[in-house]
């Protein structure tokens, strides 16, 4: 169990070759993860290995700040972040939450193209 704060990052990746998670035919997903770190940086740090081991490539880092369960308005919407929150803070390593299609065509109520690990 880690005894550092967890971060929630968010970026934007590329699949690649041999992708598992290809849903759609978007060429960027979002990406949400969570990972135990003293900082930013040091948050950020394990991101694009983490990603190439699921066959992305990391494209941009959209946002990465302190994760508070508290304040979090979309828990119900996407268990998926507190599963990863649980499973960071357990492991001491990086987690991924979510991978949503990008495409916005593919972004409507009629179907969930979210997609945790």
């Amino acid at each position: 169990m880690s005894n550092k704060p967890l971060w929630i990052i968010s970026s934007k990746a590329r699949p690649l070759e041999g992708c598992r998670i290809k849903f759609d035919n978007s060429e960027f997903y979002l990406v949400e993860c969570l990972v135990p770190a003293s900082s930013t940086c040091e948050a950020q740090a394990p991101l694009g290995h983490a990603l190439r081991d699921e066959m992305f490539e990391l494209a941009e880092v959209l946002c990465c700040k302190p994760y508070v369960a508290s304040e979090r308005e979309d828990t119900e919407q996407f268990p998926e972040i507190e599963e990863a929150a649980r499973k960071s803070a357990q492991t001491g390593n990086l987690a991924f939450a979510l991978f949503i299609s990008e495409d916005p065509k593919e972004n409507d109520d009629t179907h969930d193209d979210s997609h945790g690990l």
